[in-house]
């Protein structure tokens, strides 16, 4: 493959993947899918076979048509600067661009059409998936930067001779047509920024310019002015085939994919360390939600709990990874993090009246007031733990806590209904993130404690209500669970555990997280005990209330969530709406307590009894298949990715990266100093004269700093010493290589007859500017001087003597004698022509 077909493969993949970053945030899968298409369409028919090349009166319709149907668009948007609209503009004029005839400026219009896409693209909402394919284009880009300055210089190389027509009293870059100037002004006024894409009549002379990239039609199509020359045959190997496999063999791309890694680590190190001194509103651009969706991102809907709980409604619920809720823990008295074992249970709302199949609440009268932590921080109970929520926008006020929790400080966002026993907030901070905390002594050992105190007098009687008429075989399934554990009537902690294990441990009972239809004309779960002991969460917390209520035991069912997802890059526990999980609570009455649980929490009061938690639902992993089980797996994970990326990345924050990143790095170096420091100097506390550390201690601490330094150090200067012997080594060659007292008829790595052709060049007035290469230059002033004098062949002569010099200054080779012949011979021509 040579490089013009390099070159045209490489803007194809970057214009597919710049449609893909758009297609990401409208969300839009036609995008890509389009451009693909396109792509292939155009390297086949327009590159290879040379079928379909639109002229530039096509090109043209096509910018104007773009540009009033994006006119249109952004009409029926209001006016507003939608993002979309104009990256969608963009990608249908690359689509067009990609079916002209390849030329330099065809090469870098569709470059830089890639480019305005990607920072478009850039404006839009997008997941990690967006990041990933990010740095796929940066290499891309990097790769088509490369192979476009390798295309222009082989296609300087490859030049047939033509030398283009050039005066030397007025330089082709000075000479004006108003006519053009006219033309380009109007299309601005009409199409705007998309007129640099416009093709216009070039100037006869400027016919070599526009020349197709990578062909060689050796037709004349300048003026009777332009002079023609004979070919002249590049010295250096591997240019005039045109063909680059050594430079486009693996090592360009394993460069390519160097340059784009170490790109890609700069920049993350800029974005992690800069300050951030405040935000950028981008509300104004519409986007997208940041993947391939049908409608954008709504308000989640709240279905683990509600004032009413329809049997049936969860299961579909279970298979959503969305993210409801982060939660961390942290010592009330000190702030240190605390670190929690286990499965969470986040209780949401109570239920206490059931009736076919729905549950529901029905105040008792009985209010509980909650009160505020007292006293400095430091005189808190040790036993007292801080719960830092971040809830995300929900279409319901519940808040959700570990219960039982009490304030922190005052917080009039936080609002508790002493009636329905639940946190809420107000209805105007639903619809974005909310923050909130609460402290509760629910923990023991790491642990979340499944007995906690009641806080104000319960009312048994709704706890005790059951439709025993719709209910016989539940109620009778409940004795011959008691009788088989022979569990004392005076021992209700025991007998509701007993319940419990049997209820999730029966053979007979198994999770299912789809819904089935039920024998309508029995209790739902009447149906769940006798015909189909399937169901997931809803089902089983159910059953065991009302058979605990069935046998004389109060109890309740609690919805809420349930999870044992910890994020340890975070420290929190991520709630998804799959963890929305029901179970229920049996109340105790304060003389059933047990002495080893009052012991555990002595700040506990137990004088209106307790409620203990029973979680009858068996393991659902059980019923899943492996493939099931992967790709719940796999979905957690993505949300996961998904959050984090948002978080961390699309809204960081100066707060953020001061507590992420600053105060982290500032806390570790002040430990370590503060580490060292009292080891070397503090003393006793009691005495104060001597040192605590010893000699050895303090060597042995010090000592990893030292090798590490020392590592640091030998690696640095290796790097040095070696960058410096290859700098050495390469002058040593260089001189070595030179024509020596016997002299053997070759120039050497010398570039001293490069010096005398630019010499004799400015004799004429000619100088090289800072922006020309050699070969540029060659060319100019070449064909200046053959234009002046009348004699073509000294543009082959300086041609001759530029590519000599890259032979011998950037390929380390050395002329031979016939090499070294012609050089000396088109340095003559050339110093007889400046006389």
């Amino acid at each position: 493959m040579d490089l013009q077909h390099w070159v045209n493969l490489n803007l194809a993949a970057l214009a597919v993947l710049s449609a893909a970053l758009v297609g990401l945030g409208e969300p839009n899968l036609l995008l890509p899918l389009g451009m693909s298409l396109a792509a292939a369409a155009s390297l086949w028919f327009c590159d290879h076979l040379g079928r379909i090349e639109l002229d530039r009166w096509v090109i043209n319709s096509a910018v104007l048509a773009t540009a009033a149907l994006a006119a249109w668009r952004f009409a029926q948007v209001g006016g507003a600067p939608d993002v979309a609209v104009a990256a969608d503009s963009l990608i249908a004029l690359q689509a067009v661009l990609l079916f002209e005839r390849k030329t330099a400026r065809t090469h870098w219009d569709l470059f830089s059409l890639s480019l305005l896409q990607m920072f478009l693209a850039c404006g839009l909402n997008h997941g990690p998936l967006f990041a990933v394919m990010l740095a796929i284009n940066l290499f891309c880009i990097l790769s088509a930067l490369a192979l476009l300055s390798l295309h222009r210089e082989n296609m300087g190389s490859r030049r047939d001779g033509r030398v283009p027509h050039v005066r030397l009293s007025l330089p082709r870059h000075e000479r004006t047509d108003w006519w053009q100037v006219a033309g380009v002004a109007a299309s601005t006024l009409l199409v705007g920024p998309l007129s640099l894409y416009l093709r216009f009549h070039s100037f006869p002379a400027e016919e070599d310019a526009a020349q197709p990239a990578g062909r060689t039609d050796r037709a004349s199509r300048g003026t009777s002015r332009d002079v023609t020359v004979e070919p002249h045959r590049p010295l250096r190997r591997g240019v005039s085939s045109g063909r680059w496999h050594e430079e486009l063999g693996w090592e360009f791309w394993w460069r390519t994919g160097v340059l784009t890694l170490l790109s890609l680590l700069i920049g993350v190190g800029i974005f992690v360390i800069t300050p951030r001194f405040g935000g950028i509103n981008l509300s104004l651009l519409r986007g997208g939600g940041g993947g391939w969706r049908s409608t954008p991102a709504a308000l989640q809907r709240t279905v683990g709990f509600n004032d009413q709980v329809q049997l049936g409604e969860l299961g579909s619920t279970l298979e959503d990874s969305q993210k409801v809720l982060a939660v961390r823990f942290r010592r009330h008295r000190d702030s240190q993090p605390y670190l929690v074992y286990g499965d969470l249970f986040l209780r949401g709302a109570v239920l206490n009246q059931y009736r076919d199949g729905r549950w529901g609440y029905r105040s008792s009268g009985d209010e509980i007031q909650i009160p505020v932590v007292q006293g400095e921080r430091r005189d808190a109970p040790a036993d007292l733990i801080r719960q830092e929520f971040r809830l995300e926008p929900l279409d319901r006020p519940e808040l959700f806590c570990v219960w039982p929790s009490i304030y922190v400080a005052r917080d009039d966002r936080v609002q508790f209904d002493p009636y329905s026993q639940r946190f809420q907030r107000a209805g105007g901070l639903m619809r974005r993130s909310f923050a909130y905390e609460l402290a509760t002594a629910a923990f023991s050992n790491g642990r979340q404690t499944d007995l906690v105190p009641a806080l104000a007098q319960v009312d048994l009687q709704p706890l005790l209500q059951w439709p025993a008429e719709s209910l016989p075989n539940l109620a009778a399934q409940a004795r011959e669970w008691l009788d088989q554990a022979n569990v004392p009537a005076g021992d209700p902690v025991g007998r509701v555990r007993a319940l419990e294990r049997a209820l999730r441990t029966s053979p007979r009972f198994s999770y299912r997280l789809s819904e089935t239809s039920r024998d309508r004309t029995l209790d739902p779960i009447e149906d769940f005990i006798v015909n189909d002991p399937r169901g997931h969460c809803e089902y089983f917390a159910s059953a065991l209330t009302l058979m605990l209520r069935s046998q004389g035991l109060p109890a309740r069912l609690v919805v809420g969530f349930k999870s044992d997802e910890f994020n340890y890059l975070e420290e929190r526990y991520w709630v998804r709406q799959s963890h929305a999980h029901a179970w229920v609570e049996a109340y105790i009455p304060p003389e059933s307590i047990p002495d080893s649980v009052r012991t555990l929490h002595p700040s506990f009061d137990w004088s209106h009894g307790g409620w203990l938690r029973l979680d009858p639902t068996p393991s659902s992993l059980s019923e899943l298949s492996l493939v099931e089980y992967l790709k719940q797996k796999l979905r957690n994970w993505q949300a996961a990715t998904r959050t984090a990326w948002t978080q961390h990345v699309l809204q960081m924050s100066g707060t953020q990266q001061s507590s992420l990143i600053y105060r982290p790095m500032i806390q570790t170096l002040r430990d370590t100093v503060s580490q060292l420091s009292r080891a070397a100097w503090s003393g006793d506390e009691a005495g104060g004269s001597e040192s605590t550390a010893t000699p050895r201690e303090l060597l042995a601490r010090v000592v990893p700093w030292i090798i590490g330094g020392t590592i640091a150090f030998a690696l640095l200067a290796w790097q040095t010493l070696r960058h410096r012997r290859s700098r050495t080594d390469g002058s040593n060659r260089r001189r070595s290589q030179r024509p020596g007292p016997a002299g053997n008829g070759r120039f050497a790595a010398s570039v001293e007859f490069y010096r005398r052709w630019e010499a004799l060049f400015q004799r004429r007035g000619l100088h090289r500017s800072p922006s020309q290469t050699p070969l540029e230059f060659a060319r100019e002033a070449g064909g200046r001087l053959a234009e002046a004098t009348g004699q073509p062949q000294l543009c082959d002569a300086a041609l001759c003597v530029s590519n000599a010099f890259y032979e011998v200054r950037f390929g380390g080779a050395t002329l031979d004698d016939e090499q070294t012949a012609a050089v000396e011979d088109a340095l003559h021509r050339i110093q007889q022509a400046t006389r």
